[in-house]
């Protein structure tokens, strides 16, 4: 997808979010009726097509689909910084994802997501988040996708029982996988490792600076301590990502 044709799917994305209260309804009526927004629902963009729910620097396309949230709004509205901002996007549609398993429908009302907005915001504004940074002094970000599916587990052993794997807390994150999708995974393949996770759930089509892009990423750089030595690990077989932002941390070959 070139620069263009994310231009016009970014442009579609924040339209289509910006609709008022009673579009939105009118969209979801078989489960709301005409439901009236009680203010959240601004914050939400629509969720991406199919065809658009893919990253290329990973050649995937996505199983699950996110709710992305306008971040500059967002911001705006609640005061938060970019890593708050993010937190609860990312909090957000874990709970959301959780909902979905065991509604029978498949979709969440627009009225139960607002509310679970709401519930969300209140965790941040108390600190409480749900991918708790560590604190370690040396910490190992994983890009699992760069990994092919048949190594992977057995690569991602070697690396978190080698002495350079146990010299730094490790993060396994994904730009194909929800963070749900990736807990699976963990919990069949990693039995018995400490690893942190983190789905896709963590990117944004706004920068830090809260301005409108043209691709989703993830501006690394507001997370860690200024201390902490950051190393993003991939396969030497795949490129930088360009969804992963920072102009601190390095990058090695896990392989």
């Amino acid at each position: 997808m070139n620069w263009f044709s994310r231009l016009i799917l970014i442009s579609i994305l924040i339209l289509s979010g910006c609709q008022g209260p009673q579009s939105v309804a009118f969209q979801r009526r078989v489960e709301d009726e005409y439901y009236l927004s009680s203010g959240p629902v601004r914050y939400f963009l629509s969720e991406l097509p199919h065809w658009a729910n893919t990253s290329q620097s990973a050649a995937c396309f996505r199983k699950e689909s996110a709710r992305f949230f306008d971040l500059k709004a967002l911001r705006s509205s609640f005061s938060l910084s970019y890593e708050d901002a993010l937190q609860l996007q990312l909090s957000f549609n874990q709970d959301l994802s959780r909902l979905k398993k065991i509604n029978t429908s498949g979709s969440i009302p627009i009225s139960q997501e607002e509310d679970l907005f709401l519930q969300v915001s209140e965790k941040i504004s108390s600190k409480i988040k749900v991918f708790q940074v560590p604190t370690f002094p040396r910490v190992h970000l994983i890009w699992i996708d760069s990994i092919e599916e048949e190594r992977r587990g057995a690569l991602l052993k070697k690396f978190l029982n080698s002495e350079k794997g146990m010299n730094g807390f490790p993060i396994l994150f994904s730009l194909c996988q929800s963070t749900a999708e990736l807990g699976d995974w963990v919990s069949q393949n990693l039995v018995g490792q400490s690893v942190k996770i983190l789905g896709y759930e963590m990117l944004s089509p706004y920068t830090d600076e809260s301005e409108l892009s043209t691709e989703f990423s993830t501006y690394w750089d507001h997370f860690f301590d200024e201390k902490q030595a950051v190393i993003f690990y991939k396969s030497s077989k795949f490129n930088k990502p360009s969804e992963v932002k920072t102009k601190k941390y390095t990058w090695k070959d896990i392989d």
